[in-house]
């Protein structure tokens, strides 16, 4: 956790990657962070020690590995053999047990409306995230009452498509934003 945390001081744009090709571009960015948020079995080892080698922090989406289960063990397989930074999940369970173990846990919420900010809320009083992510991330003044309303670390993603929406995310409270758009992922703001 202090390492991610370290990194996203560095910079807070996140690197967000679906595919080999924009690994690559991820990885000769200026992005500290990268989040692999769609990967299989066989490239995830590959793909992080790719990210290492760079000297980059890395986070992989848990409900997108492919071939990979969703239990416990899952969980410990992902940090202790491959030794990622954190690990995302919209599913409160592998937070949780991820919490418990030390590791870092970023927990994804899509907020939609008032009822999905209050749930979220709720949720994250339960499994105690150490980072929460929340979408759409251009909902700037949503955020800057999200971030008001809860005592940890928040990632605003998705949509985020301008250096404007970067600055406006971060001056409302985020620590970081994540995105796929390559085109900030080596822009300070």
């Amino acid at each position: 956790m202090d390492k991610l945390l370290y990194y996203l001081k560095k910079n807070p744009v996140i690197a967000a990657v679906r595919d080999d090709r924009q690994l690559h571009n991820a990885l000769n960015s200026d992005a500290a962070v990268i989040f692999l948020l769609k990967t299989s079995l066989f490239k995830m080892e590959e793909n992080i020690e790719l990210i290492k080698r760079k000297g980059k922090a890395c986070a992989v989406h848990f409900d997108f590995i492919d071939g990979l289960g969703s239990n416990n063990s899952a969980v410990d397989y992902l940090f202790n053999k491959h030794e990622v930074d954190g690990m995302i999940s919209t599913r409160s369970q592998p937070i949780k047990y991820a919490v418990s173990k030390g590791y870092c846990g970023i927990q994804r919420f899509f907020l939609v409306d008032s009822l999905s900010v209050d749930t979220a809320i709720s949720v994250i009083e339960s499994t105690k995230p150490t980072v929460v992510e929340i979408l759409p991330g251009i909902m700037h003044q949503v955020t800057r009452d999200f971030c008001n309303r809860v005592k940890i670390p928040v990632i605003a993603g998705g949509m985020i498509s301008t250096l404007s929406d970067v600055e406006s995310a971060l001056e409302n409270g985020a620590l970081a934003i994540s995105t796929t758009n390559e085109g900030l992922w080596s822009r300070k703001p």
